[in-house]
């Protein structure tokens, strides 16, 4: 039982909220009425959080040596030696080959995403973590995948204009990630991952400035071009919660676990809940 609920936390459930990002084509395309279309998104949403999870074992095998220099990775599971790298990747494949069969049976094309999006994730685990630019691209390009995957799992197309949107706001969120490892590991930066030898703070704010202002746009954009009387409002939300963001990142108030710690800002969950209602009763009503 010790060693289900090591592999468990190794898969990290508290990060399956990411996987959240299946569920926005349901939303703007209004197949919420569909309960069809909602029930193939939740399953999306599940085939991509166990998907994720065999990864971030895999992550924890690779990383195993250096997870011990981090102050709170040298906790987990895998790093503190409670669970052999042996016992994790034979878990990891069997719940891999059971993922890939389910998704093979619901879609061969979203299985086909999900697959792109694992080895992708193998790839940064690898060498793209490493590679400065790269990184940032590699954990955009996961968000991207499950937001076209939950159009592709509805039989939906995706919007170029909602891909571009949650591009920018990934790669503003990557950006962050590597500046809290920065600010976090300090000397020892570069040791624990090469590419923080190379980034630079000022660097970093620059490439954070940049993505916000451009996720901001494009959201605009697209609430524009969808034609849906008073979307275009439901960017104000946008733009707060971005800001807000931003205001705890500069406070120091998010740490390195930032999803999770996210869930316990009320202004921000509010504003989430807000911003959600809002284009549900537009789309709702107007589309």
């Amino acid at each position: 039982m010790k060693k289900f609920r090591y592999i468990l936390k190794t898969m990290r459930p508290k990060q399956w909220i990411k996987n959240f990002f299946v569920f926005p084509a349901l939303l703007f395309s209004k197949s919420f009425t569909d309960p069809r279309a909602i029930g193939l998104s939740v399953l999306a949403f599940l085939l991509f959080s166990l998907g994720s999870g065999t990864v971030y074992i895999i992550n924890d095998v690779i990383d195993r040596k250096k997870d011990i220099l981090h102050p709170r990775k040298c906790k987990r599971p895998i790093a503190s030696g409670k669970l052999k790298a042996g016992e994790a990747l034979a878990a990891a494949a069997m719940i891999l080959i059971g993922v890939v069969a389910a998704a093979a049976y619901v879609s061969i094309k979203f299985m086909g995403i999900l697959v792109l999006y694992i080895l992708i994730t193998i790839l940064y685990s690898l060498k793209l973590k490493s590679t400065p630019i790269l990184d940032i691209l590699a954990i955009a390009a996961g968000f991207v995948l499950r937001t076209l995957s939950g159009a592709v799992i509805i039989g939906v197309e995706a919007s170029s204009w909602l891909l571009l949107c949650t591009s920018a706001l990934c790669l503003f969120l990557a950006a962050n990630k590597r500046k809290t490892e920065l600010e976090t590991m300090k000397e020892a930066a570069g040791e624990y991952k090469a590419s923080l030898g190379v980034y630079t703070l000022p660097f970093l704010n620059q490439i954070i400035t940049v993505c916000l202002t451009l996720c901001i746009v494009l959201y605009a954009l697209y609430t524009y071009y969808t034609k849906v009387p008073y979307m275009m409002g439901t960017t104000a939300f946008v733009f707060y919660g971005l800001c807000r963001y931003q205001l705890l990142m500069a406070a120091g108030e998010l740490g390195d676990n930032i999803e999770v710690t996210l869930l316990k800002d009320k202004p921000m969950v509010l504003n989430l809940v807000l911003w959600g209602l809002s284009c549900l009763a537009i789309i709702w009503k107007f589309y």
